[in-house]
């Protein structure tokens, strides 16, 4: 009587470590789908049977890259808003002598010595 368990015997892998020509296989199957992929006529099945497929997606996504582009445009003079709005602070300050950087206010001035 056998007393292994057969679900486990059969997903058991049948190679314990892979086999010696394991490199030169996979070479192999790379160099004949480069091979089979440098055909014209393959490429222009490929593309045919892909097209559908990238403009589905395309029609999926394009809301989206509205949007991106949209915020990024927002972004920019939001940014370009806030570098006007501190200029024209700084502007505000150094006129009203509220800050100059190269002269103290009048009222800071030291005490003679």
């Amino acid at each position: 009587m056998d007393t292994t368990d057969p679900l486990r015997t059969a997903f058991t892998p049948r190679f314990s470590n892979p086999p010696e020509n394991y490199e030169m296989t996979t070479s192999t199957i790379r160099d004949s789908c480069i091979e089979f992929f440098q055909k014209e006529e393959i490429k222009h099945y490929v593309k045919e049977i892909l097209r559908p497929i990238v403009q589905i997606i395309y029609n999926e996504v394009y809301p989206y890259i509205w949007l991106i582009c949209f915020y990024s445009v927002f972004l920019i003079f939001l940014t370009l808003a806030n570098l006007g709005l501190l200029l024209w602070i700084r502007t505000l300050m150094v006129s009203t002598r509220a800050y100059t950087p190269s002269l103290p206010p009048s009222s800071m001035t030291l005490p003679p010595l």
